[in-house]
């Protein structure tokens, strides 16, 4: 009762939280916007740059926003199931989110089409896509992809050759607002909780295995069950 209550008063927190906070976001964008237009067609450099930087930090306050919702709402799935091809979901998310220079993926499937709600699931492979990309140290990298049948599960994991996460770290990457990689780098860390939490609220259950070879490298692991739950948690 005390978790219901809990995430009943999350959903509230973040309904009313994201309404107050959209308008000012959409205010200072636009603000942003006529100061772009007065500087004329030779403005400062330095003055560029920094409309850019502020351009950035509302677009990245209203990525947290979206995320906050979503993370909010993820018990509340209860979404029609369709049969996932695992090629054609990998090819619609980099089209949205093609990959920047330098970096690779690779798909291997060894699994039967799953049948889930679309949603979750592209949601969870998206955000731990980004994730080895984000926070990849280097400006080039591998990600693999990998789909296989495992018992009543199908057994997804992306692998990166980036940094690794240390022992101490790994506990936190699931946590809200918690980066997986150094302190320096920047991120809110909620895609990885959000990830963490639609797995479970479907049935599954996630895995974190670093660092791989030469000490480097992480495996993010899902096992999604092939026989879909049913949740009114609304």
């Amino acid at each position: 009762m005390e978790l219901k209550q809990a995430n009943e008063n999350l959903r509230e927190f973040t309904r009313v939280a994201s309404h107050d906070l959209k308008s000012p976001l959409r205010g200072i964008a636009d603000l942003v916007e006529w100061v772009r237009e007065d500087l004329g067609e030779n403005p400062k450099p330095a003055v560029v740059r920094n409309l850019e930087r502020i351009a950035e930090r509302v677009a990245g306050l209203e990525r947290l926003i979206a995320d906050l919702l979503r993370y909010a709402r993820s018990e509340q799935v209860d979404a029609e199931c369709v049969l996932i091809d695992f090629p054609a979901l990998v090819r619609d998310i980099l089209r949205v989110d093609p990959l920047p220079g330098g970096f690779s993926l690779d798909v291997s499937v060894d699994a039967e089409p799953l049948s889930a709600p679309w949603t979750p699931i592209e949601t969870v492979l998206r955000n731990l896509i980004a994730n080895a990309v984000k926070h990849h140290d280097l400006a080039s990298g591998r990600i693999a992809v990998d789909f296989r049948d495992d018992g009543w599960y199908c057994l997804m994991s992306v692998t990166d050759d980036g940094p690794g996460i240390p022992e101490h770290a790994k506990e936190r990457v699931f946590r809200l607002f918690r980066s997986p990689g150094a302190a320096k780098r920047t991120g809110l860390g909620l895609g990885l909780a959000l990830t963490k939490r639609l797995v479970e609220i479907h049935g599954g259950r996630m895995e974190l295995v670093s660092p791989l070879l030469d000490q480097r490298g992480s495996s993010f692991r899902v096992w999604w069950p092939r026989t879909p739950r049913r949740t009114n948690n609304g």
